[in-house]
């Protein structure tokens, strides 16, 4: 599996934007939220192209992808869980994004870019990709 593979993975990044411009209410924080999801989605196409650990652009992805990341959970947390069962359902999501990141860290730290750290890191895309939709809905 190669890494680039990742950049398949980061076009949900694209299809949440899609969901923002559907759906959401077009506040100030979800115009701010859809922002940083382009900007999140272009630093991520540019890493995964060429994955050099260390290299200014995977410091600067992962600085937009952690404050992206932060930035939606509080504005979800705060705005958008109206239900018990909807903040179970997010929770959980999180939860699920969190751990694949954990074990993408941990495989990445044995092994740069190997099968396990690539395959996990998608599942994490995916799970951020889920998470990311409730800010709009």
């Amino acid at each position: 599996m190669k890494p680039q593979c990742l950049r398949i993975t980061s076009v949900l990044i694209l299809v949440s934007f899609l969901f923002f411009i559907a759906y959401s209410n077009k506040n100030i924080y979800e115009i701010i939220l859809s922002a940083c999801l382009l900007l999140t989605f272009l630093s991520s196409q540019m890493f995964w192209n060429d994955p050099i650990k260390g290299s200014l652009i995977h410091r600067f992805d992962s600085i937009t992808s952690k404050a992206t990341i932060t930035c939606f959970i509080v504005y979800t947390v705060t705005q958008k869980l109206s239900t018990v069962e909807l903040a179970i359902s997010y929770m959980a999501s999180l939860f699920t994004m969190a751990y694949f990141f954990y074990l993408s860290h941990c495989h990445s730290y044995n092994e740069w870019c190997c099968v396990k750290h690539i395959y996990s890191h998608a599942l994490a895309h995916i799970f951020c990709f889920l998470s990311s939709l409730y800010a709009f809905i």
